[in-house]
């Protein structure tokens, strides 16, 4: 698994064209492939397609450097409470060879893997801190995201773990905050809804613990951007490039007259599917599209009548 090491989460995110210099286009699309270095990955200007993701590993996060000056030993991450440091006994009931132990060996490395991991935390502090980053793994794994996205949210899980963000709440609500304040801050598709449906705290906990993290770290965190839900689903409907490009020209209209701001990113990106659907001449209904957005029919022609006053001249 490729690391990457987690670094300021309001740096602005630089986009190199060097791909498009050299030529590289995407097999989806056709389209100039970008190298985005803050989300360590290679994606498609025109459709989003992530084509691949680099290596993005700091030396400096590594161990003592040897005597020809290069750095050696595993790199640190601040996904652990030790930063991964500390040494693990494994599962494995086997010796160096591969052998089976025999039960009085089993019966010894079992005891010694038992308090191993009672050290692993010396106090309460560092033990919730464990705990924490454990569920902030955890809500990735299941969330599907990115290993810098993982990164970033143990960072800032750090930082208000410092800042006594969780007392008074659980820590899975802020473990669950500080995900999707990371998923947020990377300028990554993504609601409240599908955090909420895995998190183990109901979604009003883990949007106060949001809002009290943003709140106490200074975080800067734009609204949502309803653009970065286009691909999706217009790759769940595999609707053309034509009606992708055109949804998103809709979408930008919108974002200029500050439509976009407190309305759900998918439903107004689902609107401007439909909207770019209809003028492009692709047979695609509301209810297909509200099932590829996970929003009703009725939000989408909400917002479609809503917006096409500001979208005429787009039509």
């Amino acid at each position: 698994m490729t690391t990457h090491t987690a670094t300021s989460t309001t740096e602005s995110t630089r986009t190199t064209d060097t791909d498009q210099r050299r030529g590289r286009t995407c097999e989806e699309c056709g389209g100039p492939l970008l190298t985005d270095d803050r989300r360590g990955e290679v994606v498609c200007r025109d459709c989003g397609l992530v084509a691949e993701e680099t290596v993005l590993v700091d030396d400096r996060t590594r161990g003592d450097d040897d005597e020809g000056g290069r750095s050696v030993g595993a790199a640190t991450t601040p996904r652990y409470h030790d930063r991964g440091l500390a040494t693990v006994i494994g599962e494995a009931d086997r010796d160096a060879l591969g052998n089976t132990l025999s039960d009085r060996k089993r019966s010894q490395v079992r005891r010694l893997r038992t308090w191993n991991s009672r050290c692993l935390a010396k106090d309460g502090r560092e033990r919730s801190l464990q705990f924490g980053l454990s569920e902030v793994d955890r809500m990735a794994s299941a969330l599907d995201r990115s290993e810098p996205v993982c990164e970033t949210a143990s960072v800032l899980f750090r930082r208000a773990h410092e800042a006594g963000v969780q007392r008074g709440r659980s820590l899975e609500a802020t473990a669950t905050a500080a995900l999707y304040a990371a998923t947020r801050s990377l300028e990554l598709p993504t609601t409240l809804d599908d955090v909420a449906e895995r998190s183990r705290v109901d979604r009003t906990s883990f949007v106060r613990a949001y809002r009290e993290l943003v709140r106490e770290l200074s975080l800067a965190v734009g609204p949502p951007d309803p653009t970065d839900h286009v691909a999706g689903i217009a790759s769940d409907l595999d609707a053309p490039q034509a009606v992708r490009r055109r949804a998103r020209d809709l979408l930008e209209t919108a974002k200029e007259s500050e439509y976009h701001v407190g309305k759900h990113p998918s439903g107004l990106a689902a609107a401007a599917v439909y909207a770019a659907a209809l003028v492009e001449g692709v047979d695609l209904t509301q209810a297909e599209i509200g099932d590829a957005a996970d929003v009703s029919a009725v939000t989408i022609r909400n917002h479609y009548s809503e917006m096409l006053d500001e979208w005429r001249s787009e039509l």
